[in-house]
């Protein structure tokens, strides 16, 4: 009973990062997120910064990013997003950036996702963007733009992993309780 036990323990655990890794490199699932949009100069350091919101799906339905804060007294929107899993526990990301009348502004990242559990137990997901070209400075440098040269940065609060994963380990703990009694 106890090694049903701990396998039934390592099977939910790897299914819940699993589940977590999916609903966020587009494989199957979608994501309602918050967190800060940063710039950074290399020159001058810290630009500025502005709260948002996003929702990611995967399964082909439109992805956004958007602003609930101005940035430089104006609106902006990340959107035709795409997510690509590196191999190594990074991942890639190219999107296009609209800022007041600059529109389709292409910006990339290289992020990683780290899965926890909070003080509420509940799995939770925080994306960081890494450093993405060894110059110091968290992000990639813009190409195009009013923000040409400047690094963008985009960090979530954490994300609570899906209802589901929790569900079915309840289901299955509920199923070796029955088994026991057999």
């Amino acid at each position: 009973m106890k090694k049903l036990l701990v396998c039934c323990l390592y099977i939910m655990l790897q299914m819940n990062i699993s589940a977590v890794k999916a609903g966020t490199v587009g494989i199957t699932g979608a994501w309602e997120f918050n967190g800060y949009m940063s710039m950074y100069d290399p020159s001058f350091g810290y630009v500025g910064s502005s709260a948002f919101t996003g929702y990611l799906d995967f399964s082909g339905a439109a992805s956004e990013i958007n602003s609930t804060e101005t940035f430089f007294g104006e609106s902006w929107l990340m959107h035709d997003i795409s997510i690509t899993d590196n191999g190594d526990g990074t991942y890639y990301s190219q999107m296009l950036f609209d800022w007041s009348d600059q529109i389709n502004i292409p910006v990339e990242f290289l992020f990683d996702i780290e899965y926890f559990i909070d003080e509420n137990e509940m799995g939770a997901l925080l994306v960081r963007t890494l450093d993405g070209n060894g110059d110091g400075i968290r992000g990639l440098p813009m190409t195009s733009g009013p923000f040409e040269g400047i690094s963008i940065t985009l960090d979530t609060n954490p994300v609570p992993v899906p209802a589901a994963v929790w569900l079915f380990g309840s289901g299955l703990f509920s199923l070796m309780g029955f088994a026991r009694r057999r």
